[in-house]
């Protein structure tokens, strides 16, 4: 399936849960129109589409395209999450610090870039760095 077609599915599913399409009109046996809206449908359509696509991105190698697709519905742990297993890390304590998020993802996060830094020997960040990580 292409790629083009997922992302204009999630559009679509998008404005279907947000009630900016119109609703789906069945007719019954009566000939009356009964309208149809069902948002659990459409939410967990989004999600399902959201996981795809960022999964997707992330067998391309491109950590921070999977990271904006779990933004784009709120999805904060997760963007984190994507940014870590790409090994984006300044990204991921940037969008923690921004955001205000003091959790362990922070904390791994914080850790691993201060190991950085120590292996290229600039011991002064990676103490400044250490001083970020939450409790």
């Amino acid at each position: 399936m292409k790629q083009n077609f997922m992302e204009k599915a999630h559009i679509v599913s998008v404005a279907a849960c947000e009630n900016l399409m119109p609703a789906l009109q069945v007719t019954d046996n009566n000939e009356s129109i009964v309208t149809h809206t069902d948002n659990h449908y459409y939410e967990q359509l989004i999600n399902e589409n959201l996981k795809y696509m960022s999964e997707r991105y992330m067998l391309c190698e491109t950590p921070v395209k999977a990271a904006c697709w779990y933004l784009s519905d709120d999805k904060i742990q997760d963007a984190v999450y994507c940014l870590l297993r790409g090994n984006e890390l300044e990204l991921a304590v940037s969008l923690c610090l921004s955001l205000g998020i003091k959790n362990s993802s922070l904390k791994m996060a914080v850790t691993y870039l201060s190991w950085r830094c120590i292996q290229k020997g600039d011991w002064d960040l990676a103490v400044d760095l250490l001083d970020l990580c939450p409790g």
